[in-house]
């Protein structure tokens, strides 16, 4: 009976020793500097995207306005920002789509209509522009630039 409990005993110690070797290859692979998610002050970023849009430069913005939907993706600001950014740098289907994405979060706002009027107007897409705009015309009558 006394050799059954020394093997047994044996066996747990081994057990025991692989489950040791294998946290401890787990603990050195793991990476020691892993940085928390940067966190993004969105009206900081706001500013900034804005500011590049303003100097033209549509690409910063872009990756400004990015960022804010990363960290908020139901702000409706931001994807107007980067739909018009994609329009003032001719990438129309990326600028139609951010504009739908505005209506699929829920947001009713001649802005949409008025960025999609302007798009498919560059299209040359001219009943789609006309539809658009008149419903940006229709939610905003006192806008002059509808």
């Amino acid at each position: 009976m006394r050799k059954k409990e020394v093997g047994k005993n044996r066996i747990l110690a081994v057990c025991l020793l692989i489950i040791a070797i294998i946290v401890v290859l787990i603990l050195l692979n793991t990476p020691k500097n892993i940085a928390p998610k940067e966190a993004v002050n969105i009206s900081e970023s706001f500013m900034q995207a804005a500011a590049s849009y303003g100097k033209g430069k549509f690409l910063d913005a872009i990756i400004q306005y990015r960022k804010i939907i990363e960290a908020d993706p139901k702000n409706y600001g931001a994807y107007i920002g980067l739909g018009h950014s994609y329009l003032r740098l001719g990438i129309y289907d990326e600028s139609i789509r951010t504009f739908e994405k505005t209506k699929s979060i829920g947001y009713q706002d001649y802005r949409t209509y008025y960025g999609l009027g302007l798009v498919y107007y560059q299209m040359e897409n001219y009943n789609n522009a006309y539809a658009n705009l008149k419903q940006a015309y229709a939610l905003n009558p006192n806008n002059k630039a509808v």
